[in-house]
């Protein structure tokens, strides 16, 4: 993920420095920031510091911004990917994807234990666009299981 700051009336050479749940992320330091490792609900922000001779105020810190990382389910011949999102959730959440028109598709919820606590049967028309809504479960680690005619696939989950 990518992220740029555009600084107005912070002079030519304005000083940044990137922040990642509020703490200062080491050499961090210019208008553009990438990183490959955020987690989900990671808050990223970004202070500015002026150079105009007086500057005020000589700072400004940007609202953070609040990461959500979408969960993919993928590997079933014939089935494109699939994003299960947010991972975590509440219990509702969104599976989203194209596979091919006419591939029918089983969606199983398993817990901890091994117990399938939700079964579902679908057949796809391309696209996918699931919401699946299980009110009175658990928080823990869950696992979504994706089963085609001649493959099976599946995500871990967690419900807070």
């Amino acid at each position: 993920v990518t992220f740029t700051a555009t600084a107005a009336n912070a002079g030519n050479n304005p000083k940044y420095q990137w922040k990642r749940n509020g703490q200062d992320v080491q050499g961090a330091t210019g208008a553009v920031w990438s990183a490959n490792t955020l987690n989900d609900n990671d808050s990223v922000s970004v202070e500015i510091v002026s150079n105009y001779k007086c500057p005020q105020p000589a700072g400004a810190a940007s609202n953070g911004i609040v990461v959500k990382v979408l969960a993919t389910v993928g590997g079933l011949k014939g089935v494109g990917e699939l994003t299960l999102y947010p991972n975590p959730n509440n219990g509702k959440f969104i599976l989203k994807g194209k596979i091919p028109s006419g591939e029918a598709l089983r969606i199983e919820i398993v817990n901890a234990l091994g117990q399938a606590i939700y079964n579902d049967n679908i057949i796809s028309l391309g696209i996918i666009n699931k919401e699946i809504n299980l009110p009175d479960i658990a928080a823990g680690i869950y696992l979504l299981r994706l089963q085609s005619e001649n493959d099976v696939s599946s995500i871990r989950f967690s419900v807070k």
